[in-house]
């Protein structure tokens, strides 16, 4: 089993070491200690090129790519923590052999059994890890096998039309005394609204064990070379 896929299971067999923390940064503190106790090293941008740092951004920008991304430089067991920043994805950007996988870490101290996604839509190349120190679980999903990269489009695109009428709309409102205007913020939340059968939850999903064998299939044999045709 290789170092990454051997991480995942010490996650599934290991919860209450990852759990012993009680927030976000404890979580993530001991996610990054197995990497390293896998026989990854961490390195910082500043360890690289500019332009391989350039180019591992671009790589990450493909928000709708499903195949594993190529790795360009000469780090082959290494990772990155939040290479844009704390905010962004992913928190971790691993660098194995070949390969880059984008890593995003989920933390709840309370008994909600959903990661809170805000603007953060699961990238069908990304890999979830969800852990919940309340309900005393960690859980871990491929993006693509939550949400398949034509309805990732299609979520990205509402956001993209209502924010071109925002700006139509605000050009057009002129001369509004005390400035005000719209403003669209981009969200997403899971919800029975639309879908009164959706399985909302991931610690008690029913496909929970295939999805975390999905994920664990995805870090050992990368599907390389097939992106899809949405890129941006």
């Amino acid at each position: 089993m290789s170092g990454l896929a051997s991480f995942f299971a010490q996650l599934q067999s290991d919860k209450e070491y990852f759990l012993q923390g009680s927030t976000g940064s404890h979580f993530e503190e001991r996610i990054r200690v197995a990497l390293d106790k896998k026989g990854f090293n961490r390195i910082m941008s500043d360890d690289m090129p500019k332009e391989a740092v350039g180019s591992l951004k671009a790589e990450i920008k493909a928000k709708h790519r499903q195949d594993a991304m190529a790795n360009p430089t000469e780090f082959r067991r290494h990772y990155i923590t939040q290479i844009n920043g704390s905010q962004d994805y992913p928190d971790f950007l691993v660098l194995l052999d070949g390969f880059i996988f984008g890593i995003e870490v989920k933390f709840s101290t309370t008994k909600q059994n959903r990661p809170v996604w805000n603007s953060g839509l699961p990238r069908p190349n990304g890999i979830y890890i969800f852990g919940s120190s309340k309900l005393g679980d960690i859980t871990f999903f491929l993006g693509g096998d939550v949400v398949t990269v034509e309805q990732g489009v299609s979520l990205h695109k509402f956001f993209e039309e209502m924010k071109s009428f925002e700006r139509k709309f605000n050009s057009d409102f002129l001369e509004q005394k005390y400035g005000f205007e719209v403003y669209v913020r981009k969200a997403f939340q899971q919800t029975k609204g639309s879908n009164p059968q959706a399985q909302l939850g991931f610690f008690d999903n029913p496909d929970r064990a295939q999805l975390e064998r999905s994920a664990i299939a995805f870090v050992s044999h990368p599907p390389l070379g097939n992106p899809t045709k949405a890129q941006a």
